[in-house]
């Protein structure tokens, strides 16, 4: 997720760079949050949602080992959904606000993934 916030945020940048628009705002900022986010939102709940619908026979099951393989699958679960909640909401406010902060600070650069930009 980080990689593609960068890489959103540093398209901005080197526009700027370039001269073909004006100074990054904190509107910019928001914007390639926005967009960085979108670009991984599909590919992350696709394999969330591919390892609970694998995960919950488990948890319904009454067979033999049932009651080893439950408490194994309890706790996958419950990773799934706050590792999704952690990447899809928490990681872009976090990447936003420091980004804001830097802007603000006049410290807001591009980042050190992005020397391919500067090739082109």
């Amino acid at each position: 997720m980080v990689v593609y916030l960068h890489e959103a945020l540093d398209r901005r940048l080197h526009a700027h760079e370039r001269g073909q628009r004006g100074p990054v705002t904190l509107q910019d900022i928001t914007e390639a949050t926005v967009e960085g986010s979108v670009l991984r939102l599909r590919p992350k709940v696709m394999t969330v949602t591919t390892s609970m619908i694998a995960l919950i026979p488990i948890m319904w099951s009454t067979g033999v080992g049932a009651d080893v393989m439950q408490p194994l699958a309890a706790p996958m679960i419950g990773g799934l959904l706050t590792s999704t909640i952690h990447v899809l909401v928490v990681t872009p406010i976090l990447f936003s606000y420091m980004k804001e902060y830097a802007l603000k600070k006049g410290k807001l650069e591009m980042s050190k993934m992005a020397g391919w930009m500067k090739e082109s």
